[in-house]
């Protein structure tokens, strides 16, 4: 059976107690969205290490995108409650829930602003090459991808455009199916962020490159802990998770193909944040994790070059 399959068939209800309780629980004051293979799991971790965080009863809830039939007090039975939730040096406390499949499901999308219009939103972007691989070989794994990455690639690119506007029709997509061309749409990520700036406010929303986190776990945390107005703390673990296989394992063949197909996308990426991700432009040197907020845009914590790399480099040339 598919991991989607078996994890739908094995999702336990909330308690008859959290149930009783439900109404004197916390709903989430920030949502981190994805992008599916992009390390929410890891910053869900880091972020539930600091005491004003209180995460929901169990990860990956997928309330807006596969429950939308389940009551709102449904959802707020996974939630801590209220009582239990102390501010500290009169900072109020925050209430936490991660699932990627929020972050590709406009109806997820609208459906969360409806219900929830206050709420924070925290995007995981990770290198879109990259990321196309990583849900590659995670399909492998799961059992719902036996063809090479060369054999499906053009499959999934034929199907993109048709698989998007699945996604985007409520009634007609059902996660519990293995959609391969999944694999590409998950990368198109400005059309995503497109849709989550049309429900929220630029306020509401942050954005992480993955790389910046992968580069300094801490400094990212405390850039998100700055941005909800939170004391930093120090992280107890900073381990990486699930850590993928390194870039050359992709032939440069179809690293090339989907570069093709990825940077213009990457390109107005760039354009709607304000910010220029290096995923298409790495450049040798030190690099550092920097948080950069323009009017009218979400804040953006990414990498670039330190100071005396871009120095050094313009010496060079």
């Amino acid at each position: 059976m598919p991991q989607l399959q078996r994890r739908a068939a094995s999702f336990v209800q909330p308690s008859w107690y959290r149930r009783a309780t439900a109404r004197w629980r916390a709903l989430p004051s920030l949502i981190l969205v994805g992008t599916h293979g992009g390390g929410t799991t890891a910053l869900y971790s880091y972020l539930g290490q600091h005491p004003l965080i209180h995460r929901a009863k169990r990860r990956e809830l997928h309330y807006f995108s596969q429950r939308p039939e389940q009551s709102l007090e449904w959802y707020r039975a996974f939630f801590p409650l209220r009582l239990l939730m102390r501010p500290r040096h009169n900072v109020e406390p925050i209430t936490l829930e991660s699932s990627p499949t929020y972050m590709i499901r406009p109806p997820a999308m609208k459906l969360m602003a409806e219900r929830l219009p206050k709420v924070r939103i925290v995007v995981v972007l990770r290198h879109p090459v990259d990321r196309v691989y990583s849900s590659y070989r995670k399909a492998v794994t799961d059992g719902i991808e036996s063809r090479s990455i060369e054999g499906c690639i053009a499959d999934i690119e034929a199907h993109t455009d048709v698989e998007w506007e699945r996604l985007c029709d409520e009634s007609s997509y059902n996660f519990d199916q293995p959609h391969l061309p999944l694999h590409l749409v998950r990368s198109f990520y400005t059309r995503q962020m497109s849709v989550w700036l049309n429900y929220f406010e630029p306020n509401q929303v942050m954005v992480v490159q993955s790389e910046a986190m992968f580069l300094n776990p801490q400094v990212v945390c405390n850039h998100i802990a700055e941005w909800l107005n939170m004391p930093t703390v120090t992280l107890r673990d900073a381990k990486p998770f699930n850590v993928g296989r390194k870039k050359d394992a992709l032939s440069p063949e179809i690293r090339s193909h989907l570069t093709n197909l990825l940077k213009h996308d990457a390109d107005q990426l760039d354009e709607l944040l304000g910010v220029k991700f290096d995923w298409f432009d790495e450049q040798d040197g030190e690099h550092t994790v920097h948080m950069t907020t323009h009017p009218g845009k979400p804040s953006v914590i990414h990498r670039a070059l330190s100071v005396a790399s871009r120095q050094s480099n313009q010496t060079d040339d």
